[in-house]
């Protein structure tokens, strides 16, 4: 028995220092996040580009023999590919979303209060007052910090140019080096682990969950948004660019992301065709079922190996934690877990037979 009240007594004053010393810890590992916080741009940077980066190793295997030579000039070749589809994009793009932001930011006002007049007419229709009224609550929705945000959109992306540069050089620096980095990995894995081969094969598992999913998400968030910008397009929805982009953006966040951002077009629509808006509402919801339910798992093909009670789990924990970035990480994070798991439990199952 005495060993459990030295573990229970252990615990607690476990628990004893971490309550007192959480604001030291927490500081400190915001201010050691805050450090880390371009390396770990630089890594993502890196993963991305790496498979530009192999690409043109292939390509450049039989031309140039000098490995170090070859591995700069991939490196080199695949940045500035990569560069130059996202200039094209962004002098195709950015400009006109820009333009629609601050047009919606100038007339977001009167737009509301064409609004609360429909409101009101529903409000009178369905006999609804006081605080359960729509009009009270748009009333009470405060337009200001979306206009500031809206006015200092450009100005708050040129903010992250500086930290997104040393991550680019950062990035530069790792897929240079990668040999080395993996080598010693490797020989850490060697000394640290008793079974350095499990270590490896849940690595490669990891490698194929993440490639698949985040990989898969941005093909499924593109067509998402094509499909939705061209949709508005047709309906002659104001600022279809700008919403269809917000599509795009937000329906990487699993389940809920479509139908929120589905809500502003909706509300815009309804005041100037309500037969319009209706038809939104219809063909957007069976677009967002389509590609939830056909394209989705055709794109996917099961990389997760997750079951959907999972996943949910998962999204909804994930979520009330860390916000949208827990909905977005929660799934490739629990299908690595299980990934580790598969390998470890499959390696003991084969020892025992």
């Amino acid at each position: 028995m005495k060993k459990y009240y030295f573990l229970f007594f252990a615990i607690l004053c476990a628990l004893l220092c971490a309550f007192w010393l959480q604001g030291p810890i927490i500081s400190l590992l915001n201010s050691l996040l805050s450090a880390l916080t371009p390396l770990i741009f630089g890594i993502v940077i890196a993963y991305f580009l790496n498979h530009a980066v192999k690409f043109y190793e292939k390509l450049l295997v039989n031309k140039v023999r000098k490995h170090s030579l070859r591995r700069l000039l991939s490196v080199i070749s695949g940045i500035l590919s990569v560069l130059a589809v996202l200039s094209v994009i962004l002098i195709l793009c950015v400009p006109a979303l820009v333009d629609n932001l601050n047009t919606l930011s100038q007339n977001l006002s009167s737009y509301l209060s064409r609004l609360e007049e429909i409101a009101q007419d529903i409000d009178r229709t369905l006999n609804l007052s006081g605080d359960i009224s729509l009009s009270s609550l748009l009333r009470s929705f405060d337009t200001s910090k979306i206009e500031s945000y809206a006015s200092g959109f450009l100005s708050n992306c040129l903010n992250y140019l500086a930290p997104l540069s040393i991550s680019l050089l950062l990035s530069v620096l790792i897929l240079l080096e990668k040999d080395a980095i993996f080598s010693a990995l490797k020989k850490f894995t060697d000394r640290v682990f008793s079974s350095p081969e499990r270590i490896k094969e849940g690595a490669s598992c990891v490698t194929v969950i993440l490639d698949g999913y985040l990989y898969g998400k941005i093909l499924e968030a593109t067509i998402t948004g094509l499909s939705f910008t061209l949709l508005y397009y047709i309906l002659s929805t104001p600022y279809a660019l700008l919403f269809g982009f917000l599509m795009g953006v937000l329906f990487i966040i699993p389940y809920v992301g479509g139908y929120i951002a589905l809500v502003p077009p909706v509300l815009l629509l309804l005041q100037s065709s309500t037969t319009n808006a209706l038809i939104l509402v219809i063909v957007g919801i069976v677009i967002l079922n389509v590609i939830g339910s056909v394209v989705s798992p055709l794109i996917f093909k099961n990389k997760l190996k997750v079951s959907a009670l999972t996943i949910t789990t998962s999204v909804v924990v994930g979520g009330s934690a860390f916000g949208i970035l827990g909905f977005l990480l929660a799934p490739p994070v629990i299908a690595t877990i299980k990934a580790f798991f598969s390998v470890f439990i499959n390696s003991k199952s084969k020892n025992s037979q």
